[in-house]
């Protein structure tokens, strides 16, 4: 009995999970998110409201928009990943294009990363791409550092994914 109702309930599980954006030597690949029973209209609203409140500067952000359609910001977030190396923290800084596109009931989440700078106490070094992380044949530089990064990065943007989808979802928290 118990197995017949993690089967039944298996598929419901798996529609409120999005997938993770995954890193590889050419950037992100996109995703493409579903969300039953909203229109277009409403997911381009909930994601304009989003950058509304997750920016410090929306206006400056937004690079493109069609509505209901598509919005393109390019942001800058500081210390999304990096790696610790004898005791020292190293982190980088990632400017990067965010393309949001929406069809009736799914939303496509494209991020792109622009430029990479190391930020460690103030001293900035040259930046790297992520196909810096793979070799030429495009497997993964197997490093302990590479790694890191890798993980890091995914992981900064994967959460960055999941803030919009909770919010398409749950709208905004105003218990203040």
């Amino acid at each position: 009995m118990k197995k017949l109702l993690f089967f039944l309930f298996f598929p419901l599980i798996g529609f409120s999970q999005i997938s993770d954006l995954t890193l590889t030597m050419n950037g992100f690949e996109p995703i493409v998110v579903e969300v039953k029973d909203k229109s277009e209209k409403e997911l381009y609203d909930s994601a304009y409201k989003w950058i509304l409140r997750n920016y410090n500067t929306p206006e400056i952000v937004i690079k493109a928009k069609i509505e209901n359609e598509m919005i393109r910001i390019e942001g800058f977030q500081e210390k999304t990943h990096g790696y610790s190396q004898m005791g020292v923290d190293m982190s980088y800084n990632t400017k990067y294009s965010l393309t949001l596109s929406f069809k009736d009931g799914r939303y496509r989440f494209d991020f792109q990363i622009l430029n990479v700078d190391l930020d460690n106490n103030n001293i900035r070094g040259n930046g790297y791409y992520p196909r810096d992380l793979y070799k030429k044949s495009g497997e993964r530089r197997k490093h302990r550092i590479y790694n890191d990064m890798h993980l890091s990065l995914e992981t900064t943007v994967n959460n960055l994914s999941k803030l919009l989808y909770d919010f398409i979802i749950n709208g905004a928290e105003d218990d203040w």
